[in-house]
């Protein structure tokens, strides 16, 4: 793993990724990221990088700078503080685990399978991989802001299946594609009951007893 240029890996850390059996993440299909103790990024493979690009979230192929960003810094409550959690305890307790989510584009539903493991010592890696793709069979609502802002004048979404949430005594989330595609200024993270209990329970246990 010498041959890794400066801007996807941190200084040091390719003779961890070796000497630890993880030199064959350069060549995984499956985007992996490592942080170090610190939860700071210190490596990123082809596939992420990949990954990122395809789904607008890094720009342009060559442009990526992130190796030393606190990882917490690019998450969005409430995940950031179960992934915080998670990733501390992982780290503290030298486990692995496994965690499945949903990561849906606008035209397609997708699910992945987070396989993370502790580096001994050193930080953790963490291989996503895909579990199932297909195009959405749910409706799509029309984004009309109405329906949704509540009275803060926000609009609830789901961090994790990106649903937004109607304004009024009955909860209900809608699939509204293009609000998936570019959320409007308005969007204010949540997560939604269906996910904050399959997915999330110890951290909706743990925000319920705050």
């Amino acid at each position: 793993m010498q041959d890794i240029p400066d801007s996807r890996i941190a200084t040091g850390f390719a003779d961890t990724l070796s000497t630890q059996g993880f030199k064959f993440l350069e060549h995984s299909s499956d985007p992996a990221f490592a942080v170090d103790t610190s939860m700071r990024l210190a490596y990123v493979n082809r596939s992420y990088i990949a990954f990122g690009c395809a789904n607008g979230g890094l720009g342009e192929q060559d442009s990526f700078s992130g190796i030393g960003t606190y990882i917490g810094d690019v998450m969005s409550d409430p995940l950031r503080q179960f992934y915080l959690m998670a990733y501390g305890t992982l780290i503290k307790d030298d486990k692995t685990w496994n965690h499945e989510y949903d990561c849906s584009s606008p035209t397609h539903y997708r699910r992945y399978l987070q396989s993370t493991f502790p580096l001994k010592g050193k930080g953790l890696v963490v291989i996503n991989r895909l579990l199932k793709e297909q195009s959405h069979t749910v409706a799509s609502e029309p984004p009309v802001k109405d329906y949704y802002l509540n009275e803060n004048q926000l609009i609830p979404q789901c961090s994790h299946c990106h649903k937004v949430r109607r304004h009024g005594a009955d909860v209900k989330w809608d699939w509204v594609t293009e609000w998936v595609a570019s959320p409007p200024q308005e969007v204010t993270h949540s997560l939604c009951e269906p996910c904050a209990d399959y997915y999330y329970g110890e951290l909706k246990a743990t925000l319920t007893s705050a």
